[in-house]
């Protein structure tokens, strides 16, 4: 839903569940900063934000915390993680 704007979002109904999560048309478009919510692993969501985010934006933990979910056939089949994108001025 990322290439939604917040009105596609309010035509589908989506904009309820993306306000448990924190954000707002403003964070959405942003204009202000996202939510806690987008820098926290799926084990540190509250049990609500992972309800809403599986049930009704179709996220688990392996896409949440942005595993490679392309399989991998190679001599280490195993996904390999993703980092969650931090800007360089962020970084201590």
């Amino acid at each position: 839903y990322r290439s939604y704007s917040w009105e596609e979002l309010q035509l589908y109904g989506l904009d309820l569940s993306y306000g448990v999560l924190g954000w707002n048309e403003a964070s959405w478009s942003g204009q202000t900063r996202a939510p806690p919510s987008q820098k926290r692993r799926w084990s540190e969501l509250t049990s609500l934000e992972r309800e809403i985010a599986t049930s009704e934006l179709c996220y688990f933990r392996d896409n949440w915390d942005g595993l490679d979910m392309t399989p991998n056939f190679g001599i280490f089949p195993y996904p390999k993680p993703k980092q969650r994108y931090v800007p360089w001025s962020a970084l201590d």
